[in-house]
């Protein structure tokens, strides 16, 4: 993508004429409205269902754990899959997910925290790498699979990205069809398989097809080329179809590469549908407000702007462009609530209902309004240390990055971490270098013009799906963050205190916000070794 000289601003304006896609966005909503009438209860699609749950120790997938656990304490039983490590096994990995501050709400709860199932497994390999005993256990029981397991790196080499992301996807795609009970598959992908489009575009519910002219190119050729190719000329290749198909990065091209696989599953003989959430960042409300597990997305960049990353004219973002970010509460309401609709009555025959946990149509916020949030906050609240002494620089509304100012800023960040990782290796801080090295370099990687989407994503199947909501469950599934839901004000401080004391471990001095830290608990909470009888 061409960079704008400084000064000129070459997107389309606010009075320019909206994308085809954007004069027909209501037209999504027709099966949906229709079905709307019947309500919706989340907590009867779990109940008594045997949920098979891969990525629980990953942000997303901790977040669905704890809300099936807390919102449905009915279910059956939730498998969580998850592989075993050096420093520590399947089982103890679940066992420190359970004590964490996140899962308060549920430590009182005993016989509920008993209905997680540890199964240990790989999804990279075929089967999963399941054991006989564990492999019958769930082909016999399952009755709906989440699947929010992916890597999220966003520069990964492309063979990485697609064995985790897509040959993964097949793998449990392929367990899921000897499944004899299996009501619903949900796969939880990325708004940003839709970056094809032009800035100021909309992006509907749909799968927008890669095209070689006007072919549709195979999901499944492509994977598997790009898989048997040496590594340097893979990763060639790959960068020619980044460019040809328009897209942002091998994230990107690997989820929209799974999607496509998702739907070729459709009544296959089970339903699927598809979750898109976009930039998640920390929890809006319960069950711990401005909890946050990791530092990707948002959160990054977050962290990024309160160490000092962004130098004067060092933001690569127009000030204007609406920058979609989430809550990570409301996605997984989507998660839960689109599960429980696709194991209710699926609402479409013939495809995979997709549904956008997104905030650009129903409640935008800009790069601009961010970036004035977290200089009010990291000003008043300055953390630990932070790379510019005389403090955060102001980024004036009529900003328009310039691509030789922007290097030069980049550049004197850069120096700086490099110094002070060099500073703190010498004073045995290995550990803590490395982390703001990896840190950086995901801020220099994402801080650049291309990831400046100003997208602005289609919710018409998910105001729908809040819509056929049970009015009693409303309080507990929040699926759209609104102007009547939501309080960006409100939230970002939440957000930003959390990221303060969870990361940089320190309290805010300021108290106009909802974060409470939850210590850890110590004690073992995951104690049932044995397998349930049928």
């Amino acid at each position: 993508m061409a960079q704008p000289q400084s000064g000129t601003d070459t997107r389309q304006g606010p009075g320019s004429k909206p994308s085809e896609e954007g004069r027909n966005v209501n037209g999504a909503t027709g099966p949906l409205g229709r079905a709307a009438a019947s309500a919706l209860s989340v907590r009867e699609g779990f109940r008594g269902a045997c949920v098979f749950l891969t990525g629980a120790t990953g942000y997303v997938g901790s977040l669905v754990l704890e809300q099936i656990l807390r919102v449905c304490p009915e279910v059956d039983r939730v498998y969580v899959l998850s592989r075993g490590k050096k420093s520590a096994s399947a089982r103890e990995r679940v066992d420190r997910l359970l004590q964490m501050g996140l899962f308060h709400k549920l430590w009182d709860s005993p016989d509920v925290l008993a209905k997680v199932h540890v199964i240990e497994g790989d999804i990279t390999k075929e089967g999963l790498s399941l054991s006989m005993e564990d492999s019958k256990e769930v082909l016999r029981n399952t009755t709906i699979l989440i699947h929010s397991a992916a890597t999220v790196a966003l520069d990964d080499h492309i063979q990485h990205a697609v064995k985790n992301n897509y040959m993964a996807t097949r793998n449990v795609l392929e367990l899921c069809v000897h499944m004899s009970q299996l009501k619903a598959y949900l796969h939880v992908s990325t708004a940003y398989v839709g970056v094809a489009h032009g800035k100021g575009s909309t992006v509907l519910e749909k799968i927008y097809p890669l095209m070689d002219g006007d072919q549709v190119v195979d999901h499944q050729e492509v994977a598997y080329e790009l898989l048997r190719m040496p590594e340097k000329e893979a990763a060639e290749r790959c960068t020619m179809y980044l460019k040809r198909w328009n897209m942002a990065n091998t994230y990107c091209l690997s989820k929209h590469l799974a999607e496509q696989l998702v739907v070729s599953y459709h009544r296959k003989p089970f339903p699927v549908c598809i979750v898109r959430p976009s930039m998640i960042t920390g929890l809006a409300g319960s069950p711990y407000p401005g909890y946050l597990g990791n530092l990707a997305g948002g959160g990054g960049y977050t962290i990024a702007y309160a160490l000092g990353f962004f130098e004067k004219n060092g933001d690569a973002w127009y000030p204007q462009s609406v920058i979609d970010i989430i809550p990570g509460d409301v996605v997984s309401s989507v998660v839960l609530a689109a599960a429980a609709s696709t194991v209710k009555a699926p609402l479409r025959e013939h495809e995979p209902m997709i549904f956008h946990a997104t905030s650009s149509t129903t409640y935008p916020a800009t790069s601009y309004e961010m970036y004035l949030y977290a200089q009010r906050f990291f000003t008043a609240n300055r953390p630990p240390f932070c790379l510019l002494p005389f403090g955060y620089p102001d980024y004036p509304a009529d900003y328009v990055p310039c691509p030789y100012r922007l290097w030069f800023a980049k550049s004197c960040t850069s120096v700086k971490v490099h110094a002070l990782c060099y500073l703190m290796r010498l004073f045995g801080k290995a550990r803590a270098a490395q982390r703001l090295y990896t840190g950086w370099k995901a801020w220099a990687y994402g801080n650049c013009e291309r990831h400046d989407f100003d997208l602005y994503f289609s919710c018409a199947n998910t105001k729908a799906l809040d819509r056929a909501l049970m009015e009693d469950e409303r309080k507990d599934i929040r699926c759209l963050w609104t102007r009547q839901t939501g309080d960006w004000n409100r939230y970002f401080r939440t957000h930003m205190a959390g990221i303060l004391k969870l990361f940089l471990k320190k309290d805010a001095r300021t108290d106009d916000h909802d974060f409470k830290f939850i210590i850890s608990r110590q004690a073992p909470l995951s104690t049932n070794d044995d397998k349930v009888a049928n």
